[in-house]
């Protein structure tokens, strides 16, 4: 098709809007066939249609017509030797394809891209990440599909810089890098891997992909995975409250926890401290955990004057400097006793934990007896009591139950007398 015939149409722009309608009618249906349906006409609109269906469209602001009655209408045209594919592809200058083709071809040229990548990165962990996503079963693999979609050289050098990281991270000689230096020595950007940043994502689906977990769906979680990799995050603001502890570095005491044990205090201890111990242990070899601030100090108080109980606070949601502290204390063959809120979000902390540590965890005063006897006035909304669904413990199961029906909250202060009772009776005194 001359551009002399190509320019009559875009000179006249009555026809953008119709050409482009009818563009997506074929992609869709993968031939031209099928009805437009156009609102809102300009004067220009009306003219073209009013030309080519010949039909009246003088005070229409909307049509509705055949695809083929359009393409019919240039056969008494001085275009009648083009037919409306031609036409439509040199409008468009691009070549006609359906959607179905398109997606096709996308699939074909994005598996040569990653396979090519795998073939790059054999033998190597970023070559195992790759994998995942050509078979589909990585972590964010919808994520990377779209990255590619938008801009594949962009998502190239990306994946390069990933696997970089993840090459790094296998290799590495030190504990810990924190993030802002592990990102440093990667891209020479202290920011790169920031948490939101497309870097950033694209590493925590590489390691969740690799160590075959799901998408943090918290920064705690956040936290616990990098940590996990060898990446710190908040290591100063992410602490947790302790007593009654005593922790080492190498053969040693730490002196710090050793004061603090022989004066009865009580320690907040930050991640950046927790990384340099060896071994945290409890005197009897039991440490009980509390959720609320208030019932840690709470339970200190009523110790005022006598040797302070193993106890921790994790003000909540368990934090990644808590987690730690936990696991030097079971290695070392603690049994852990843990009490919180008894509603939705309380059951699942306590879910988590006992996941996490089996056989040295036990739930403490949570219990469906429990939760009657101390019933509060707190009323749950049904979007809460729709967490219960994501408790699975058979050890729950009375307790979420009669939640369920019941439909109020139990909280740890009530039952504070009775904490109090129980760790003098646990530990003998």
């Amino acid at each position: 098709m001359k551009q002399v015939d190509v320019r009559f149409f875009k000179m006249n722009p009555g026809y953008g809007r119709i050409f482009k309608a009818i563009l997506e009618r074929y992609r869709s249906l993968g031939r031209i066939g099928g009805r437009v349906t156009l609102n809102n006409l300009t004067l220009e609109e009306r003219e073209v249609i009013s030309n080519h269906l010949r039909i009246d469209m003088s005070n229409k602001q909307q049509v509705n017509f055949a695809v083929r009655d359009f393409e019919d209408s240039l056969s008494i045209t001085r275009f009648a030797e083009f037919t409306l594919e031609e036409i439509l592809a040199a409008y468009f200058d691009t070549e006609l394809i359906s959607k179905k083709e398109e997606i096709s071809v996308l699939k074909r040229e994005r598996s040569t891209f990653f396979e090519a990548l795998v073939e790059h990165y054999k033998n190597s962990i970023a070559g195992q990440w790759l994998q995942a996503i050509l078979s589909k079963e990585a972590t964010g693999v919808n994520k990377v599909f779209q990255l590619y979609e938008r801009e594949p050289q962009k998502l190239l050098r990306d994946i390069e810089t990933v696997a970089q990281a993840l090459h790094l991270l296998e290799k590495r000689k030190v504990d810990f890098w924190r993030l802002p230096v592990f990102s440093s020595l990667v891209t020479a950007d202290p920011h790169a891997f920031d948490p939101g940043t497309d870097l950033g994502k694209l590493l925590v689906d590489a390691l969740c992909t690799l160590f075959e977990l799901e998408s943090p769906t918290s920064g705690e979680e956040l936290a616990e995975l990098l940590y996990g990799s060898g990446i710190l995050i908040n290591e100063i603001l992410n602490f947790v409250t302790c007593a009654g502890l005593i922790a080492y570095k190498g053969d040693a005491v730490h002196p710090v926890w050793q004061s603090a044990l022989k004066c009865n205090e009580s320690l907040q201890m930050p991640l950046y401290n927790l990384t340099r111990l060896t071994k945290v242990k409890s005197p009897k070899n039991i440490v009980f955990v509390v959720e609320n601030p208030a019932v840690f100090a709470s339970i200190l108080d009523a110790f005022s004057g006598e040797k302070i109980p193993p106890l921790i606070c994790t003000a909540g949601q368990v934090k990644i400097s808590g987690l730690i502290l936990l696991d030097f204390l079971v290695a070392e063959g603690t049994k852990i006793y843990y009490s919180g809120d008894l509603d939705p979000e309380g059951l699942l902390i306590a879910q988590r934990l006992a996941k996490r540590y089996s056989e040295s965890f036990n739930y403490w005063r949570v219990n469906e007896q429990e939760y009657v006897r101390y019933l509060s006035a707190k009323k749950l909304s049904s979007t809460r009591l729709a967490k219960l669904k994501n408790i699975d413990d058979p050890k729950l199961e009375l307790l979420v139950q009669r939640m369920e029906i019941t439909g109020f909250a139990t909280y740890q202060e009530l039952f504070l007398p009775e904490l109090i009772k129980d760790i003098r009776n646990t530990l003998g005194g």
